[in-house]
């Protein structure tokens, strides 16, 4: 999937579907930046999951975002152990991105339709992960937006 430019402000992305949606905020930040010490663990993982689900259903209104399920690593440690089995990384950068587009089929009371999609790749975006690309263009729009009106 690729970006295109459009009014220099948006980027507009075409999904397999054919709808075509613009992303219209992208918010980026270090998946771990806040935990000082210490090896990253499932439990941890998926509190960093749900605080950003949590965030961003209470910014759209209710509306949950649609988080692409992160494949964690194992992580490596210095010393004689190459690997901690207890420890897995979630990639460095966590990407959260509201898309728009046209109102959602049978709406009759939005002018449109949003969806935020939550993703995690290991640097920041521009560009987006190849393979973060292949799974926001086979998101099921009607399935997972929110009609909008303002």
């Amino acid at each position: 999937m690729s970006a295109e430019e459009a009014g220099g402000r948006q980027y507009e992305f075409k999904l397999a579907g054919g709808r075509r949606v613009q992303m219209l905020t992208l918010d980026q930040w270090w998946t771990y930046g806040r935990h000082l010490a210490g090896s990253p663990t499932g439990e941890l993982n998926r509190h960093i999951l749900g605080q950003a689900a949590a965030r961003y259903t209470r910014l759209d209104g209710g509306n949950p975002p649609l988080v692409l399920e992160p494949v964690p690593a194992p992580v490596e440690l210095p010393g004689s152990r190459a690997f901690d089995p207890h420890s897995v990384a979630l990639p460095a950068a966590t990407c959260a991105a509201r898309f728009g587009s046209g109102k959602l089929p049978g709406d009759d009371q939005g002018i449109a339709s949003m969806l935020r999609v939550v993703w995690f790749q290991d640097d920041f975006a521009f560009p987006i992960d190849r393979v973060v690309a292949v799974e926001l263009e086979a998101v099921d729009w009607e399935a997972h937006a929110w009609s909008w009106q303002p």
